[in-house]
């Protein structure tokens, strides 16, 4: 399973990654929002990889939780800052050895350097998790709003 995005939003990062699976790769993606999940489900029903996505709705830690362990190839968490440590940790939990982890917004439009809001100090606090993670090698993409690329060292339990 290539794994889930964490936040569909309009569905466009997960349309983007269906199109470059063979036929027969999956796609789990996980809204929030309602209103958010039908306009990426209408997108996903348009297109000629939709039938690679699936569309979860509901809260993205509880979803996480009921995935199997070491299964996923990749998970690209874009969700609630506030969550993002508990989103990283069932990412790790359900991701084989050797999968990649990207986490968009790492640098949380520069916030994280003097945090002041609850999503600021979320975001700092997801970094220096990740950043003490041995079972993790890391590579922070200054692009943007910054995107953490993660990935699962081999042979990590």
């Amino acid at each position: 399973m290539p794994g889930p995005p964490v936040g569909a939003f309009t569905g466009y990062s997960a349309l983007a990654m269906a199109e470059v699976l063979p036929h027969d790769g999956e796609i789990l993606t996980i809204e929030h929002n309602p209103h958010y999940a039908k306009i990426a489900q209408d997108f996903f029903d348009r297109s000629a990889s939709g039938h690679k996505i699936t569309l979860c709705i509901g809260e993205a830690s509880e979803i996480l939780k009921t995935l199997p362990d070491a299964k996923t190839d990749l998970v690209f968490i874009d969700a609630g800052k506030i969550n993002y440590g508990i989103y990283y940790g069932e990412s790790m939990r359900i991701l084989r050895n050797g999968g990649l982890i990207l986490a968009d917004n790492a640098l949380w439009y520069g916030r994280i350097f003097d945090p002041k809001d609850d999503e600021s100090r979320a975001m700092a606090d997801f970094n220096e998790l990740v950043k003490a993670d041995d079972r993790a090698g890391k590579l922070f993409l200054t692009i943007r709003d910054g995107i953490y690329l993660i990935g699962k060292r081999v042979g990590v339990e």
